[in-house]
């Protein structure tokens, strides 16, 4: 594998996390927050 596909297969992993893990936040959001266990600790770290 030569380093430059290499560094564009860590990109796209990075990308598809990213992607991920905003889609995630987004559905999260729209329901109340501290509903659940994962709004808790949201709110907690962010107020705390």
């Amino acid at each position: 594998m030569s380093p430059t596909k290499r560094i564009w297969a860590v990109i796209f992993i990075l990308l598809i996390i990213v992607g991920f893990g905003a889609l995630v936040l987004t559905h999260l959001k729209k329901r109340e927050p501290g509903s659940g266990m994962f709004g808790a600790v949201r709110v907690e770290t962010r107020y705390g």
